[in-house]
């Protein structure tokens, strides 16, 4: 498979958008039992790259920058955390 998929291009980048959907699904699936990991897409980068060439690994890494897989969805910015409080001065003795 590892010749096969480098001597068809269009096969290789297929599969590697086939892998990078797996791979998004696999890192935002995990992210409510352990935490937002980006660090597990490294893994199937590694796979894409050594199946399918350098340039599906490339186009992987860049639908993932594309679809925000670098950072994380469910975390709060830190202007919604202040959004409701309202700050008061301390107070004068």
């Amino acid at each position: 498979m590892h010749s096969w998929l480098r001597n068809r291009p269009l096969l290789a980048y297929l599969f590697a958008v086939v892998v990078s959907g797996l791979a998004l699904g696999v890192v935002l699936g995990l992210e409510r039992v352990v935490g937002y990991i980006p660090l597990l897409f490294l893994a199937f980068v590694a796979l894409l790259e050594a199946y399918a060439g350098l340039g599906p690994a490339f186009l992987s890494v860049a639908s993932s920058l594309a679809l925000g897989l670098t950072t994380p969805q469910s975390a709060a910015s830190p202007a919604s955390c202040t959004q409701g409080a309202t700050a008061t001065p301390p107070p004068v003795v």
